[in-house]
């Protein structure tokens, strides 16, 4: 055998040592999601499934949600709460009862509560949507939730560009941050998974 293919069966091994220990280190955690229309906001019967995972290089999640109102405008967020007693950042809980953590746990000056943009769609006419995402670099600390929050924003406005990129873009929830993130109150809860670490 020569060195050069003796160099490259050597590299391969590395390379694939590395891979099967990040997937060793990989938490992940699938939750069937929860249907807001149960406390009637303005949809109900969705359903599907959220995939969060806690890699050494960040965390990772997708959801898939059927029975969505096809050709409405969603958005799903990032919600990450530290939750930790050491650094005297513990959830409140509340409303909605699916975790440790609540909506009152986002108000104040310092919220609790960190959020951002995971992914958008407009509904197929199948009422399916994707949502997938990735945050390089971020660590989930022990004990903290994450949820992953969908948002609907009623029928598309294809014909209106700038309300379209708002529907896709904001949540349309003035308490979210006035003008920027807020805009207008068209925005309501639709469904969510949360995601406990461990």
């Amino acid at each position: 055998m020569n060195i050069k293919r003796l160099s490259s069966i050597f590299i391969a091994l590395i390379i694939s040592a590395g891979i099967n220990t990040a997937q060793a280190d990989t938490q992940c955690d699938n939750q069937s999601i929860f249907d807001f229309g149960v406390f009637g906001f303005p949809e109900s019967g969705a359903t599907g499934s959220g995939n969060m995972c806690a890699t050494p290089v960040g965390l990772k999640a997708q959801m898939n949600v059927d029975g969505l109102i096809p050709g409405n405008a969603y958005t799903v967020w990032w919600v990450y709460f530290d939750n930790r007693v050491d650094n005297e950042t513990v959830c409140g809980g509340g409303f909605p009862f699916t975790g440790s953590c609540g909506f009152g746990d986002f108000g104040g000056d310092n919220p609790v509560a960190v959020f951002g943009r995971l992914g958008s769609a407009v509904a197929q006419a199948n009422g399916k949507a994707h949502f997938g995402d990735e945050l390089s670099g971020m660590q989930a600390s022990s004990g903290s939730e994450v949820w992953l929050l969908m948002f609907g924003h009623g029928s598309a406005a294809l014909g209106d560009g700038r309300q379209l990129a708002r529907q896709l873009l904001t949540p349309e929830d003035p308490t979210a941050g006035f003008p920027h993130l807020g805009v207008n109150a068209n925005g309501y809860p639709v469904a969510m998974t949360v995601h406990a670490m461990d």
